[in-house]
């Protein structure tokens, strides 16, 4: 009897010391330290005085992110900066992002930096980012240039030297802002730069000085390229850019003073952004095109294969004036049009959509505001080109007043688009909207005629009842607004838009549909993919309801408002699930993110296990909530003991100090 009793107590010893063990620490260092490189260095740093075993944990981190601003103290940030780049360690670092933010004593001193970024290269660094926030430029080291695992490099404000041998083997990301290239635009070291990238396909050359005259970009990999330049008033002009790239889709080209633009071996079907003036003043403008004509010539040829085309409206103008003694290129394959333009430039529009005759798609934006001056729009030539366009997509991006141009406009593209399928119109709220509507309804169209409205930042088609119906199922909805919302308008979003592909619900709306589901059932969401809403605790209750209402549902992402009346010993209410799971958790949910930012929530462990436990394709699950720092541990041992249906789930965790809520 005596030894049944010790045997009972060695087994109640036995499970409180198993309950009371620390079973973060038991975890092996790799994946201790994959979850210390998604904490602000600060905090990872302060997880060394736990124990003997984590002193030197934050010191293997796979990612470090080394802001002095953050670490505060500029000495210490240097410190810090040096034991982690300790040349005897030999674990590699996959991201690597320095920031230094300083003016004053110690700054002009940079040997620091250079120690690291040699370090970071024989630790084979995979994405490096320096942003170099002080008066004056530093100096890349020699090292950088022979990284042979870097993928992406992003620099800011430094300076890159002319050097003998180049190797970029792997990089495949290259971002250039506020850079210095002086020391390597001679003998074409820019042009050699690029090319020792042979998988290189991202490219950024955003407001660098002293660049290479003219400015040549020559590869056989390249996909996307970003140049801006010459918005300084100290500079003159520049001779131009010269582009080369067979693989490239994507091209932005931002440049107030280079005189020319030659692209040549362009893909088909590229992007391209423009706003160019080939180095012409305002003024000089119309009598300088024909200097420049040439130029245009050559630039608009080299880009006549591009199908996506958004040209700013200092461009437009100047085509506007080349127009006046030549014609444009054909554009065969473009189906996408983006155009910025002043009123007084609309007659250059036909042209420019006789040139694209496979167009499908025109986005016009209109500057200066138009109708406050009452300026007219000159749309004589319109009608004849639109009847045999093939345009099916319009939208006019601009504050729709309804006044006589605006609604001239409109009926001129609805009553000469022959196969046109949709008109879309941004409607300024404002209080005579009832009667821009009716003013619509007044014009025939044989397509939709689909209206933004600011006051709910949706999209909306107009029928002849004046109803929002029809909405496409590919539609965003964003009703986030904290006004009280009127139970009509909470009507409308639940029975009007049953087929939204993406919806923001804020709290101050989810009461009213809360209180609206009380008397009935909810709609069927059949196209909702995306759903992001906010809840106070007293209405979690509707939370299994909204899910089996969203059978397609891919990403879900909540936020637990604080509710201040709830206080005392005032029960907390409970997320209750049937025995049926919903079928967005067995077939659909990829992505949940649960975010609370104050204090306290019982059911939260509950709410995450139950996710978990039955959503058989989840790919992530994300975490930020706050949680006292002694509370910390408990919690986390909690999770990640937790059961997981999909075998693929990774459980992500930001755990709030209590000081960035306030």
């Amino acid at each position: 009897m005596v030894d049944r009793e010790k045997f009972k107590q060695a087994c109640s010893k036995g499970l409180s010391e198993r309950l009371k063990e620390d079973r973060i620490s038991q975890l092996p260092d790799p994946l201790i330290c994959h979850i210390l490189s998604h904490l602000p260095t600060k905090e990872a740093v302060t997880t060394s005085v736990l124990s003997t075993r984590w002193r030197s944990l934050w010191l293997c981190v796979p990612k470090l992110k080394l802001d002095s601003k953050e670490i505060g103290d500029f000495n210490s940030f240097v410190s810090l900066g040096d034991r982690f780049f300790d040349s005897d360690r030999v674990s590699c670092i996959d991201k690597l992002k320095l920031t230094i933010d300083k003016n004053g004593e110690g700054v002009n001193d940079t040997s620091y930096i250079t120690t690291w970024i040699d370090a970071a290269a024989k630790r084979k660094v995979q994405h490096l980012r320096v942003n170099f926030l002080v008066r004056f430029s530093y100096e890349m080291p020699v090292s950088l240039y022979v990284f042979k695992t870097l993928v992406s490099v992003k620099l800011f404000h430094v300076t890159l030297n002319d050097v003998e041998f180049v190797s970029f083997p792997c990089l495949k990301t290259m971002h250039l802002d506020c850079v210095c290239l002086s020391k390597i635009c001679k003998d074409a070291a820019f042009e050699r730069l690029v090319s020792c990238c042979p998988v290189l396909e991202d490219l950024e050359i955003v407001r660098c000085t002293n660049a290479p005259q003219p400015l040549r970009v020559q590869s056989r990999s390249l996909k996307m390229l970003n140049i801006v330049r010459g918005y300084s008033s100290q500079i003159d002009f520049f001779h131009g850019v010269v582009i080369d790239a067979p693989l490239l889709c994507c091209l932005s080209i931002h440049d107030a003073k280079s005189k020319s633009f030659i692209v040549n071996n362009l893909e088909y079907n590229a992007k391209l952004e423009v706003c160019v003036t080939f180095g012409l003043e305002v003024a000089d403008q119309a009598s300088g095109i024909s200097l420049g004509r040439s130029l245009i010539s050559t630039f608009l040829s080299g880009i006549s294969k591009v199908g996506d085309l958004t040209i700013h409206e200092k461009t437009f103008k100047i085509i506007y004036n080349y127009l006046k003694s030549e014609s444009l290129p054909r554009f065969g394959y473009m189906s996408r049009l983006c155009v910025s333009l002043y009123p007084s430039y609309m007659k250059g529009l036909p042209a420019f959509l006789e040139s694209c005759p496979n167009l499908k798609s025109l986005v016009l934006e209109l500057h200066c505001g138009y109708c406050s001056y009452g300026e007219e729009l000159h749309l004589e030539e319109m009608p004849k080109c639109l009847q045999s366009s093939s345009l099916e997509f319009v939208d006019f991006k601009f504050p729709f007043w309804g006044d006589v141009e605006d609604m001239k406009l409109v009926k001129c593209f609805l009553e000469n688009c022959v196969i046109l399928k949709q008109l879309t119109l941004h409607l300024h709220s404002y209080p005579t909207k009832d009667e821009i509507l009716k003013k619509l309804l007044e014009v025939p169209a044989k397509c939709e005629v689909v209206i933004v409205e600011d006051f709910m930042a949706g999209l909306a088609v107009v029928d002849k009842n004046f109803q929002i119906v029809n909405l496409g199922s590919s539609a965003r909805l964003d009703a986030s607004s904290d006004a009280t919302c009127s139970s009509s308008m909470i009507h409308d979003i639940l029975t009007a838009i049953p087929m939204v592909r993406e919806l923001v619900i804020s709290n101050g709306i989810w009461k009213g549909i809360f209180q609206i589901l009380k008397l009935g059932p909810l709609l069927q969401f059949r196209d909702l993919s995306r759903l992001n809403v906010q809840f106070s605790k007293s209405d979690l209750e509707m939370l299994p309801t909204l899910l089996d209402s969203c059978t397609k549902l891919e990403s879900l992402v909540m936020k637990l408002d604080k509710e201040p009346y709830m206080r005392g010993n005032k029960k907390e209410p409970k997320v209750v699930f049937s025995s049926t799971v919903p079928q967005c958790l067995l077939s659909s949910l990829k992505f949940v993110e649960w975010k609370r930012s104050f204090v306290g929530y019982e059911g939260e462990l509950e709410l995450v296990r139950y996710f978990l436990k039955n959503s058989k394709v989840l790919e992530k699950f994300r975490l930020d909530t706050y949680y006292a720092n002694k509370a910390k541990c408990a919690f986390l041992q909690e999770i990640l003991t937790m059961p997981r249906c999909s075998s693929v789930c990774e459980l992500h965790c930001s755990l709030i100090a209590k000081n960035r809520y306030g």
